[in-house]
């Protein structure tokens, strides 16, 4: 193990993810970079539906497994873990590579966005997380204390990106 330095805490988190994530950790990491130059280009509504094309049928089992709260929550450390090892990997990143892994639209995933102003300066902050069957699973629910709700992130035909 590592010792010191700014990787060891990661190497910890990459051991406590396990053999078994190891595929989702690489996923994670070749499309973050992916996700974040398509958003850069094209903007949120297109990219979120890019990456449903790739949920689409023919790219998925017929019938996938269904994702549990837990899994999910499991997808969301290692998507984390990922986004540490690759610059510019933020909320919003973070949540479409989420969504995607969890299967895209068909999961019942949702990303949502929220605003929450500093009470000291009026300065507003902006979040992205996703959620499942109402359970925050990209990272602690208490990281989305104090953010109100903007909308469900999802793209819709026509709509302005």
């Amino acid at each position: 193990m590592l010792r010191g330095g700014p990787l060891s805490g990661q190497r910890r988190t990459a051991i406590r993810v396990g053999w078994q994530r190891r595929g989702d950790l690489v996923q994670a990491i070749g499309l973050l970079p992916v996700v974040s130059l398509h958003l850069r280009r094209h903007g949120y509504r297109a990219t979120s539906a890019w990456l449903d094309e790739r949920c689409g049928p023919g790219r998925r089992p017929a019938d996938p497994e269904p994702v549990d709260v837990s899994r999910a929550r499991e997808l969301g450390m290692v998507v984390r873990l990922a986004g540490r090892a690759i610059p510019d990997a933020t909320c919003l990143r973070r949540a479409l590579v989420l969504r995607h892994l969890l299967g895209g639209p068909g999961s019942g995933a949702s990303v949502r966005l929220g605003a929450k102003a500093d009470p000291a300066t009026g300065a507003l902050a902006f979040h992205a997380w996703v959620t499942l069957n109402g359970a925050v699973v990209s990272e602690p629910a208490s990281a989305v204390n104090g953010f109100v709700e903007l909308g469900e992130g999802q793209s819709s035909p026509g709509a302005p990106r």
